[in-house]
């Protein structure tokens, strides 16, 4: 009589799921106030952990301005309250991408437009199809003389 075979995983505890996700792929255009500044978390994600990283439209990599932009560890691109000297127009007002990578490969949100405009306006959000975007996600900069504005969803 023939031996039968079992076949079984070998160290299952080590087998694990992996894949990349949009958090919110909705968000078109953000406009903030140069007094106030913005942060805006990489609308992807991934498991296991995912490398988040922020580009221009260009597809040239984002670098760090002392006090005028910053990436954060955790994927969040930061611009932060300046003054109008300080004002870049490829920082300032340029379109940025962030991109989620893990071991199931490598994924590209759509292009957000980020304009700074002048003075004490509120930031505003706009989603492309549906307003799913929580106003918790997307944060004024805090700058120790300002408070923070109120985000609106348009």
């Amino acid at each position: 009589m023939p031996t039968p075979f079992f076949c079984h995983p070998v160290n299952s505890e080590d087998v694990v799921s992996t894949r990349l996700y949009f958090v919110n792929a909705s968000l078109q255009r953000v406009t903030f106030s140069s007094s106030v500044g913005v942060s805006l978390p990489c609308p992807a994600g991934g498991a296991p952990h995912a490398v988040l990283r922020w580009y221009l439209a260009s597809g040239d990599d984002i670098y760090d301005v002392p006090h005028i932009r910053h990436v954060h560890a955790n994927g969040t691109l930061q611009l932060y309250p300046f003054s109008p000297s300080a004002y870049n127009s490829i920082i300032h007002d340029n379109e940025y991408f962030c991109t989620a990578e893990n071991q199931a490969g490598k994924i590209r949100s759509p292009s957000i437009h980020v304009k700074a405009g002048k003075g004490q306006q509120h930031p505003s959000i706009h989603p492309s199809i549906h307003p799913s975007i929580h106003p918790s996600s997307i944060h004024p900069s805090i700058h120790p003389s300002i408070h923070p504005s109120i985000l609106t969803l348009t």
